[in-house]
Parts: structure tokens; C-alpha cells; sequence
């Protein structure tokens, strides 16, 4: 029988956890769900934890080798036979009424794709307050580029955990880019939206995010903000942008734009580099602001101030 949901876990080197996403997948009251699970060349024993959860509706892929998350998320979508696809990380888990509550919400809108706010774990408070939600619940591309403010918003509207419709997966053959560490989910997300996919969204929380540190998400690299730049360009280049859209995408271009900048700051006080530092800053249009950003209590504590 098709199930109502294909659940798809990503997961690299994730025997600590694994398992409670798992189990909070199994557990989804009122609805039928498969759960898919995709081991990213893992070199712990997440394969052994998957392979001892005795359920016939769990089954493990493995990459030979490491691929990243987008790249194991595609590798589910096609394997994937739910009318649903749920995406989970591996360290993350769910509600378990939350499935039925996103179909049936979902099915009522008449949307194909639905998401919720996010719970942060262990925390407990929720990742966006109300503001962050359009009043009718329907999430615009442009609403969701809105949100994406890099050093100014910690969180954005690209971190959602939707459900995707998979008939709309596959007939528009969307697939998340394989080439970048950070944001891979705002771009297939805003891809989605830029096919004419139509989006609902509910402000409670039934997501549980677990906030580690070291994660990826958690620290941001010169190289990460360069290919957001990049992805951000072959996105215009793909498809024929509203006015609203445009808008949007230059105001964050010109905050990638800006973060690039501030890294570059950073890295040549870390190195001591004041003079380059300084001149970086300069150059920049916004180059005031960047030295009210934390580069000042970084100087001062290389110099040896309080």
C-alpha cells in the first residue's frame, strides 16, 4: 500500500541519535508512513543502529562515499513512493501527531507543499514568533527571501521542515543543489515556490530542533557565505523573476554581499592584520556598520583590553 508520508533522514555519522528520529517517524498517529533513511558514508555504527530497528517500515541507502544532505535527500526522493515527502534530520525529531496535523492542513489549503514553526531543543521555545507568519498562512517566495538575513537573523524561514507534495517533486524535477554546505534547503525550498508551487505554513510548533554546537548551520565559513552567492545567481538564471521577487533577492544579495565582507574583516584581525582589516572595511559601502559588528571586542582582546 502507497503510504500517506515518505519520511527521509539524512544522516551521517549519527549512531547517538538516529535512532530517536527514526522512532519519532514510526511513531506518526493517523497516518501511514515509510521511512527512508540515507547513510552518507558514515564511519561510525549509524548502519548498524538503522539495521537493528525492526520494522519493515524502515529502510537504509548507503553512499559509498560522503555527498553531503542534499545530495542524500535526492537520493531518497527517488526512491520515495509516499503521496508526502517529509524531510527529518537525523538529530531532530517529531511530534507525533505532527504528519497527520501537516496533511490534513495541507489537504484543506489545497497546497502542495506545508510546513510548521520548529521547536528548539532542549530549549522548548519556538524557533520563529508569530511575526515571522504571513496572516493567511500562505509563505511567498518573497516572504521567504525576506527572512533571509545572515548575521542579523539567526533564523530564517529556510530552516522549515516542509512536506512536499511528490507528484509536484517529480513533475517539476526539483532537486537539492549537492554543491554547497549551507542553505541548500532555502534554494530547493525557493525553487519549489518559484514553479508555482503554493505553500501554507503553521505557526506551532511540532518539530523538535536539537541546536548543537559545532553543527554546520551553527558557524558560518567565508566559503559558505561564496556559495550562497553562487547559488543565488544560477537561481535568477533559472527562472523569470517577479518584480517582488527581484526585490527581494537584491536585498539579500546585498546582505551575502555584506557577511562576505565581515569574514574577510574577521579573518585578517584573527591574523592580525589590522591595516588589511581596516581597509577591507573601507572599501565596502556599508564598512561602518561591519566595524560595529563584535570585530571591536575582538580587537580589543587581541590588543590585551578589557
Amino acid at each position: 500500500m502507497t503510504p500517506d508520508v515518505s519520511v527521509v533522514i539524512p544522516v551521517w555519522n549519527g549512531e547517538a541519535f538516529i535512532k530517536d528520529a527514526v522512532g519519532s517517524a514510526l511513531g506518526q498517529e493517523g497516518v501511514t508512513v515509510d521511512v527512508i533513511v540515507v547513510d552518507d558514508a558514515s564511519t561510525d555504527r549509524t548502519v548498524e543502529v538503522v539495521t537493528a530497528i525492526a520494522d519493515v517500515r524502515v529502510r537504509i541507502i548507503r553512499h559509498t562515499r560522503n555527498a553531503g544532505p542534499g545530495a542524500a535527500r535526492n537520493t531518497a526522493f527517488a526512491q520515495a513512493t509516499g503521496r508526502w515527502l517529509a524531510v527529518l534530520d537525523a538529530d531532530d525529531t517529531m511530534e507525533p501527531d505532527r504528519l497527520r496535523h501537516l496533511v490534513d492542513l495541507a489537504d484543506s489549503a489545497g497546497v502542495t507543499i506545508v510546513a510548521d514553526n520548529l521547536r528548539l531543543m532542549p530549549s522548548g521555545a519556538p524557533m520563529f514568533g508569530p511575526e515571522f507568519f504571513p496572516r493567511d498562512g500562505i509563505l511567498h517566495l518573497e516572504d521567504l527571501v525576506a527572512s533571509e538575513r545572515l548575521f542579523v537573523k539567526r533564523w530564517t524561514l529556510g530552516y522549515l521542515k516542509p512536506l512536499f507534495a511528490r507528484d509536484f517533486v517529480l513533475s517539476n524535477a526539483m532537486s537539492y543543489r549537492t554543491d554547497i554546505q549551507i542553505g541548500e534547503d532555502f534554494i530547493f525550498l525557493a525553487d519549489c515556490l518559484a514553479s508555482s508551487a503554493r505553500m501554507c505554513v503553521d505557526p506551532v510548533p511540532r518539530y523538535n530542533y536539537s541546536v548543537r554546537e559545532g553543527s554546520i548551520s551553527s558557524r558560518t565559513a567565508q566559503s559558505h557565505v561564496n556559495q550562497m552567492l553562487r547559488a543565488q545567481s544560477a537561481f535568477e538564471d533559472r527562472h523569470h523573476l517577479r518584480p517582488e521577487w527581484q526585490s527581494a533577492l537584491a536585498k539579500r544579495r546585498a546582505g551575502l554581499e555584506a557577511a562576505a565582507a565581515y569574514l574577510t574583516i574577521v579573518d585578517h584581525v584573527k591574523a592580525r592584520r589590522f591595516g588589511s582589516a581596516f581597509a577591507a572595511a573601507i572599501a565596502h559601502p556599508r564598512g561602518a556598520l561591519l566595524l560595529r559588528l563584535p570585530i571591536r571586542a575582538r580587537l580589543r582582546r587581541l590588543r590585551g583590553r578589557p
